[in-house]
């Protein structure tokens, strides 16, 4: 009997403890590509790529080749292009992923007479809400989520197209 408890006191104390693991950054991820192309037409397919995709663009600055925008990234591909970690659960809560948002920043920058240098970051971050067996909110986590490349390599592939 002692060691069934003892046992039973292990798996919950094992399971009981899982909690929200961070995202681990392991992604290969492009950010800089030397473009063959005019400014001027890396810059009309850049814009294009954000109508495209239905992404609302906060800053466009041609004469500095600066594009961003907010955190409302389309998340159509939200699976492929996010690793925000792990959630726990125990045998009375949970973790549920929820609300995660991002934005894209991209430099073009002309790099000799016919090319360009572009440069793009994606950023997302996101919240675990803890819940009890009864489905009320406990807490919840700020969480900085990790682009997996997806993103940024779509972008850099439809640019050099």
């Amino acid at each position: 009997m002692k060691n069934f408890i003892f046992l039973v006191f292990l798996f919950l104390w094992g399971c009981g403890s899982t909690p929200y693991i961070p995202p681990q950054n392991h992604y290969f991820i492009p950010k800089t590509e030397t473009i063959n192309k005019p400014f001027d037409d890396v810059w009309r397919k850049s814009i294009t790529w954000f109508a495209s995709n239905n992404t609302p663009i906060k800053n466009l600055d041609k004469s500095s080749g600066y594009i961003a925008t907010d955190y409302n990234l389309n998340m159509k591909y939200e699976n492929d292009l996010v690793d925000c970690g792990c959630s726990g659960t125990s045998w009375n809560t949970a973790y549920l992923y929820y609300n995660v948002v991002g934005n894209l920043n991209a430099m073009i920058v002309p790099y000799g007479k016919d090319s360009v240098t572009v440069t793009v970051n994606v950023f997302y971050k996101g919240i675990y809400k803890r819940y009890d067996a009864n489905g009320k909110l406990i807490d919840f986590i700020n969480a900085d989520c990790q682009s997996t490349g997806k993103l940024e390599r779509d972008f850099l592939f439809y640019i050099t197209q």
